[in-house]
């Protein structure tokens, strides 16, 4: 296990940050969107708009596919299209 997942588990764990002797919960968010994660261009802003320190997570429907398989998917012959971002910023 690398050095810094190992530090991070040891700063939050279980969704309770650790500071000294007291433990306090954090509210965790997952933004979840069409293309791939992270999205930089909304996450960012979304979070702006809280007051408070929390615990995010970003997934893509797309995660783990690149830009070159997409275009061979199987589309259904009434499928809606939905236009979204890959992680390397293209469309």
């Amino acid at each position: 296990m690398s050095d810094a997942l190992n530090s991070a588990r040891q700063s939050v764990y279980n969704g309770y940050f650790h500071e000294g002797i007291k433990m306090a919960r954090l509210p965790r968010i997952a933004f979840v969107t069409i293309g791939q994660a992270p999205r930089p261009d909304i996450v960012p802003q979304l979070l702006r708009q809280l007051d408070t320190e929390i615990i995010v997570e970003e997934f893509g429907a797309l995660d783990g596919i690149a830009p070159a398989e997409y275009d061979g998917l199987p589309q259904a012959p009434t499928q809606i299209t939905l236009h979204t971002r890959f992680a390397n910023g293209e469309y």
